[in-house]
């Protein structure tokens, strides 16, 4: 194994470890929504639950506009209808 090999081992192995997002025990995971914005023109920033049904969504900032969203383009799962 080469010196930069070596040297750069540590991160080859940091980005192969899987993650692993703790949520509060009072949290259920397996009813929680998933959001993806990881497609041409998603514009969602993050998510974060506020409480069992809500979640906050911070938007991208449209180009070329002075701070505004016009738009929402973003995906949701493991909703159940009713």
């Amino acid at each position: 194994m080469g010196a930069t090999a070596k040297k750069n081992s540590h991160m080859t192995n940091y980005l192969k470890t899987p993650l692993a997002t703790k949520f509060p025990d009072f949290i259920d995971q397996n009813n929680i929504l998933r959001f993806d914005q990881n497609f041409e023109c998603g514009n969602l920033d993050s998510a974060f639950l506020f409480n069992d049904n809500v979640y906050n969504l911070l938007m991208k900032v449209d180009t070329n506009t002075k701070g505004n969203t016009y738009w929402f383009m973003f995906k949701v799962g493991n909703f159940r209808i009713g």
